[in-house]
């Protein structure tokens, strides 16, 4: 029951300051030492238990480990005191060790307060730190949001800019577009007179000098013979190949269309002139007769150009009329090839009326050169598929006519 608390205050004086107050040990372990051999010197010597002042040194007495103090407590329990000598002896030991133990204490607990108030200013720093952090965050992040705002607004002001310039350009395109079109209808303008007045100088009976204002001008007209045979022209081919059965025949009546078509229109047209100039001298009241020879010769070339250009102005309704009279009287055809019989009639009429007239060849074996073959080769003409087509009477080929070849000499002409 009484050694309880000599075990109990110096052990815990120990392990509190055992690694920091090694001189108060010291001190300690001597003071214990000194009341021990006093102790036992008064007392018998059976009750200075040996090794009792070795364990105070090595501060098994004052408290150590549990291992430690585990032994000391054996080695107390087999020392039992006995008188009240001994006890208060040993009460005196543990006094003394409990003085020792309580500076210690003290200075521990200075210690302790001292690293407390160390730690407390550590932790007011790492706050103030951690809000200037904070705080350095969210500035940033402010500033950031600053110059973005600021781009955005600077980028803005561009876009308006440009989109403004982008604007004053297209005005000035559109300016500059509508500037365009008015010199290009000067300059077709300029281009048109200039025509007329070529054509009223020059073109008077001259196929060198074109008169470009005329959509039916020799070489539009070349355009469309063109295209009536690559297109019409087969069509109809397939329509008349399904009465004849034969490609030879049915050529040669599609050749034979155009044929009577290009006479009808020369006739007519030469005729018409000649009609022209006499109504222009001579009034429906007058029934003497005129010799219409005569009349040609009356006229100037400036004046009988005049009445040439009036029927070429009025040309796309005499095509009309003409053509439905030629249906009635002259075309014997069916209906499906009525397509390629009025295409045949519009590039005759305009050939015919153009001054000079145009021409045309059916006669492969004068003009070899002005025409090519069909579907074969060879050195021989077998029949002709489509006409040479010319600016004027013995005049320079504008398209080269068709004909079938074959090698036989035996056989028709040879090229």
């Amino acid at each position: 029951m009484s050694h309880s608390p000599a075990g109990t205050g110096p052990h815990k004086t120990t392990v509190v300051v055992s690694s920091q107050t090694k001189e108060v040990d010291k001190t300690e372990t001597t003071a214990t030492e000194q009341a021990l051999n006093s102790t036992a010197t008064k007392q018998n010597s059976d009750v200075a238990k040996p090794g009792m002042i070795e364990k105070a040194k090595t501060g098994q007495l004052r408290g150590g480990t549990k291992h430690e103090n585990k032994i000391v407590e054996n080695q107390w329990s087999e020392w039992k005191p006995t008188g009240i000598q001994d006890l208060d002896a040993i009460r005196e030991i543990l006094n003394e060790a409990l003085k020792g133990g309580q500076s210690s204490i003290d200075l521990l607990n200075q210690k302790v307060q001292e690293l407390i108030e160390s730690k407390q200013k550590d932790t007011e720093m790492i706050e103030q730190l951690k809000q200037k952090t904070e705080e350095l965050s969210r500035l940033l992040k402010e500033e950031r949001e600053i110059n973005e705002k600021h781009r955005m607004t600077q980028t803005q002001k561009e876009m308006t800019e440009k989109e403004k310039e982008i604007t004053e350009l297209r005005k000035e395109t559109a300016g500059m577009k509508e500037e365009t079109e008015k010199l290009k209808q000067e300059v077709e303008s300029l281009r048109t007179s200039l025509s007329k007045a070529a054509g009223e100088k020059l073109t008077d009976g001259n196929p060198t000098i074109t008169d470009l204002s005329d959509p039916n001008r020799p070489q539009k007209l070349c355009e469309k013979f063109n295209s009536l045979y690559d297109n019409l022209w087969t069509d109809a081919f397939e329509h008349v190949y399904k009465d004849e059965n034969n490609e030879k025949l049915a050529a040669g009546r599609l050749v034979d269309i155009f044929r009577r078509c290009w006479e009808f229109c020369r006739e007519c047209a030469d005729g018409q002139l000649e009609i022209l100039q006499e109504k222009f001298v001579r009034p429906e009241v007058v029934t003497e007769e005129i010799n219409r020879q005569g009349l040609i010769q009356t006229f100037s070339k400036s004046e009988l150009k005049m009445i040439k250009d009036a029927r070429k102005a009025v040309a796309k309704h005499t095509l009309v009329n003409l053509t439905q009279f030629y249906w009635k009287t002259k075309a014997r055809q069916k209906e499906e090839l009525r397509p390629y019989v009025d295409a045949c009639m519009e590039i005759c009429w305009y050939a015919a009326i153009n001054d000079p007239k145009l021409d045309f060849s059916f006669e492969p074996i004068k003009n070899k050169e002005d025409f090519r073959g069909y579907t074969k080769s060879g050195k021989f003409v077998d029949y002709l598929v489509w006409p040479a087509m010319y600016l004027h009477i013995d005049g320079p080929l504008l398209y080269k006519g068709v004909v079938q070849l074959k090698d036989n000499e035996g056989e028709r002409e040879q090229m």
